[in-house]
């Protein structure tokens, strides 16, 4: 009599608890994104205009109640670290040095028992290769229509494009042969950032975030300044007052699960200069302005200091430093080159950076290379972007289509 009196009295517990959550999420504000899930969550306005008798109120009700309970975050963040905790009981005991280890569905994998971070290995098909070919080809008809300006390729190469986890893992992966197809198919220079040992991956690249870190962006820029011939500058400072403290798009993929990164910047002796974008003049004294951010001021839990310390002016901008006697020069690359751009553009008179992925999402339309060089006085273009823009394609948008080259109606 007693257990059944208490069972009563626990059922209507439940019951309470589970109504007072339920009318909560209707009250409370609502997250609207899972910084470490990184997806948008279900909120109560998805509710409006779902028809009932179809049964849409009812499924997305339910996500909403999934996505916004009182106490999720803490939930998921503790569910995410037991998942990987018993993904180290099989490696327990493994020679892990350059064996990877996939954090669930992220897409990313753990090198070995270290806090590096990577892609996931590419797997080959001859589609994805055959449009690296064709973008070769528009580089290569580029350069024959505009045989008065210099025309170089340099391809920053990721972790999982280099071969180098082939052996221990017994995979046979894609990204050195797609790499190789580049190389074999541009007819014009070429040069590649080059990863020969897992020392170089400790060197060159943060642990938590698809970019290099600043000695990695040092010797992205040094690679292309060689390239084209121009002496480069060298680092005259280095800052990582952050500290151990970043937590990147690896990180952010996987739910924080692993410790954060260090995250350092360079600076150079470049002068001052102008940034003209969207048809306005931003002036700039070529000082490291990221030594004066206060992490203690930043209302973030994970802050992206990539995004702090390198200026985001996209799809088009223009750095001008008014050397009248060096070249121009237009620099097509993506996030990467933000890290050096102000540096390299520092040996040239006009250098405009161009992310054409973006110019091409925002304005509907490809970029129009033919016109632009020969109104703007170009003396040399580069392509330094990765070799994911040669072939990709996702929910986001076709990286290979974005970054068209085509012939100019006015040739």
């Amino acid at each position: 009599m007693n257990d059944s009196k208490y069972n009563k009295i626990f059922s209507v517990f439940i019951v309470c608890v589970l109504t007072i959550v339920g009318v909560l999420i209707f009250i409370l504000p609502n997250e609207e994104i899972s910084t470490i899930e990184n997806r948008k969550l279900s909120m109560v306005d998805s509710l409006k205009n779902k028809s009932y008798m179809k049964g849409e109120f009812q499924n997305q009700l339910e996500d909403v109640l999934s996505d916004q309970f009182l106490g999720r975050y803490n939930f998921v963040k503790i569910k995410k670290k037991l998942d990987y905790d018993f993904l180290n009981l099989a490696y327990f005991n493994t020679d892990l040095d350059l064996v990877l280890r996939p954090l669930g569905e992220s897409g990313v994998s753990q090198i070995g028992n270290s806090k590096y971070m990577m892609d996931n290995l590419l797997v080959y098909d001859d589609v994805s290769n055959q449009r690296i070919i064709d973008k070769a080809d528009q580089i290569n008809r580029f350069q024959k229509r505009n045989s008065n300006i210099e025309v170089y390729v340099y391809l920053p190469v990721n972790l999982h494009e280099t071969g180098l986890f082939d052996e221990a893992n017994d995979v046979d992966s894609a990204g050195k042969y797609y790499t190789k197809t580049l190389e074999d198919s541009i007819e014009v220079p070429f040069n590649k950032l080059i990863i020969q040992s897992e020392d170089d991956i400790y060197k060159y690249y943060q642990s938590s975030d698809h970019h290099l870190n600043n000695k990695g962006l040092d010797k992205m820029y040094h690679d292309i300044m060689d390239l084209i011939g121009e002496e480069a500058k060298e680092p005259i400072d280095e800052d990582c007052h952050v500290g151990m403290n970043f937590y990147g798009t690896y990180s952010s993929r996987t739910g924080y699960i692993l410790e954060p990164d260090q995250f350092c910047k360079y600076s150079y002796d470049i002068g001052a200069y102008n940034v003209i974008y969207n048809d306005q003049m931003i002036k700039k004294t070529g000082e490291n302005d990221f030594k004066n951010l206060n992490i203690n001021e930043i209302n973030e839990e994970y802050p992206y200091f990539y995004n702090y310390a390198y200026d985001s002016y996209e799809p088009l901008a223009m750095y001008d430093f008014k050397q009248e006697n060096k070249k121009n020069v237009l620099l097509v690359g993506d996030s990467l080159s933000r890290g050096f751009i102000e540096t390299f553009a520092s040996s040239f008179n006009k250098t405009y950076r161009l992310v054409p992925y973006d110019y091409t999402m925002q304005n509907n339309k490809y970029f129009d290379y033919d016109k632009f060089v020969e109104e703007n006085d170009i003396d040399i273009v580069i392509f330094c972007y990765g070799l994911v823009n040669y072939y990709y394609q996702d929910k986001w948008g076709d990286r290979w289509l974005q970054t068209t080259i085509e012939e100019s109606s006015t040739k």
